[in-house]
């Protein structure tokens, strides 16, 4: 008999004699509550053994596959952890080694009918993927940790290079360990717990900074933040929910929408919206397909993209390629996008947004805003900027039937003054330095405080009506 039946019948029996042990004692009257405690953590740390699980690191999402990768997602899943997304971020030269960005997958098996010599068979379909990446640096990540980075660099301590599991440069939420749809229920939480534990002996063994996850789900987060050594951080981020605040339904136009602003907020919208068309602007949607119609497209949204990263002048970051930006248009990605795009009086593109709508992972198709340019010199396109990242972009999502729209990360006030309203994002961290863990700890724990205040301040002075 190979070692892991072996192993997997000793945990199967111990399993069973505890869980028998249990259930007595469950009966008795009265119960030993310590008894109960000790059966109890020794069923966790058996479970996993009844079913164990072989976690590979793969340099290239192509190492995994695109079959097999897509086998781990569901129609609900969103575009940003697709093997579209993730290849074309590779191939186009964004998220690779050159700019900080090492690829490092994860691909999860179930090898409770493998041997301890062969984990995995090469044509297994894994349990589970997950996107994971070695950073030399904090750029295009949106959960901003450089201060924590500058702690550590001060006190001697390693902070790079790092681990990231996240979607780059994207501040959306979702899934960042896919479980295939077919799995066993239940399998979720023991194989987030596997993950996190892979990613702790990384660390570890090659002395590493840390390991972080961004813009995960609240399920993922609540259940990796339990265990120990990782914190939980709250980012505040502003969204706006395509449901009217009385009956829950989906708004039936923007007007409608607009109908449950306060007066003052209603008119400036109004008033925005005006000045743009005045202007002889037209502002319109072009999605998915339909974009490959529209000559010299790529080439024209990159150079927005570009003009608005020159604006921010040694800020600014290029992080997308132009062979991103093709990519995208000619590949399966293309399905996903949506432009709003701004012509002036002669027909040209003068500015517009970058688009990406889909699955929300079980809480609902997101319109996600991601990149906003304008090349208009001409002075008139002060309303520009609101119309194309706001206000088109919220009808697109009413006539479609998004159910939410994510603007992105940054221009809190902007948002927030035009009806977006302020939602808590997740984060989750290990750093294998105790001194170091601690002071994040505390922190991350004010920072979740002071958020929750604003959330509950600016919930009151919302652009909306107050409900009642």
């Amino acid at each position: 008999m190979c070692s892991s039946s072996i192993l997997l019948l000793v945990a199967s029996i111990v399993l069973l004699v505890a869980s028998i042990v249990l259930l007595v004692l469950l009966i008795m009257r009265p119960c030993r509550a310590l008894l109960c405690n000790i059966l109890l953590l020794l069923l966790c740390y058996m479970l996993p053994l009844c079913c164990p699980l072989h976690i590979s690191l793969h340099p290239s999402i192509a190492s995994i596959g695109a079959s097999a990768w897509e086998a781990c997602r569901s129609p609900a899943s969103s575009p940003f952890t697709s093997y579209a997304f993730l290849s074309l971020l590779e191939e186009s030269g964004c998220a690779t080694k050159a700019k900080g960005w090492s690829p490092a997958h994860l691909a999860v098996y179930d090898v409770s009918e493998g041997t301890a010599e062969s984990p995995a068979s090469p044509t297994s379909p894994p349990l589970a993927v997950a996107p994971l990446y070695g950073k030399q640096h904090s750029l295009g990540e949106f959960i901003f940790d450089q201060a924590w980075a500058e702690a550590a660099i001060n006190a001697g301590l390693p902070y790079y290079p790092k681990l990231l599991g996240a979607a780059p440069f994207s501040p959306v939420a979702g899934r960042r360990v896919l479980l295939a749809p077919g799995a066993p229920p239940g399998r979720e939480r023991e194989v987030l717990g596997a993950v996190a534990q892979f990613l702790e002996t990384l660390v570890t063994e090659n002395d590493l900074g840390g390991a972080h996850v961004n813009f995960l789900t609240k399920g993922e987060a609540t259940h990796i933040a339990a265990l120990p050594g990782w914190t939980r951080r709250s980012t505040l981020q502003f969204q706006f929910r395509n449901a009217h605040p009385e009956t829950g339904l989906p708004f039936g136009s923007f007007e409608e929408y607009l109908s449950t602003f306060r007066s003052k907020r209603r008119i400036t919208v109004n008033r925005e919206r005006r000045r743009v068309r005045e202007a002889g602007y037209a502002v319109s949607a072009v999605a998915g397909l339909a974009i490959r119609e529209l000559p010299g497209i790529a080439r024209t949204m990159h150079e927005l993209y570009l003009s608005t990263i020159d604006k921010q002048g040694p800020y600014g970051r290029a992080y997308l390629t132009r062979e991103f930006f093709e990519g995208a248009v000619a590949g399966d990605f293309c399905e996903s996008l949506v432009l709003i795009l701004a012509r002036g009086p002669g027909g040209e593109i003068v500015a517009g947004t970058w688009n990406v709508v889909g699955g929300g992972d079980g809480g609902g198709e997101v319109f996600a805003g991601r990149h906003w340019g304008c090349v208009d010199a001409s002075g008139s396109a002060s309303c520009l900027h609101f119309e194309c990242c706001y206000y088109a972009s919220v009808e697109y999502c009413i006539e479609a039937g998004v159910a939410f729209m994510n603007p992105g990360s940054g221009g809190g006030d902007y948002k927030f003054l035009r009806g977006f309203d302020p939602a808590a994002c997740d984060s989750v961290h290990y750093l294998p330095h105790p001194g170091l863990r601690a002071a994040v700890k505390n922190f991350c724990q004010q920072e979740a405080a002071s958020i929750d205040e604003q959330i509950e301040y600016l919930a009151a002075e919302s652009a909306k009506k107050a409900k009642g």
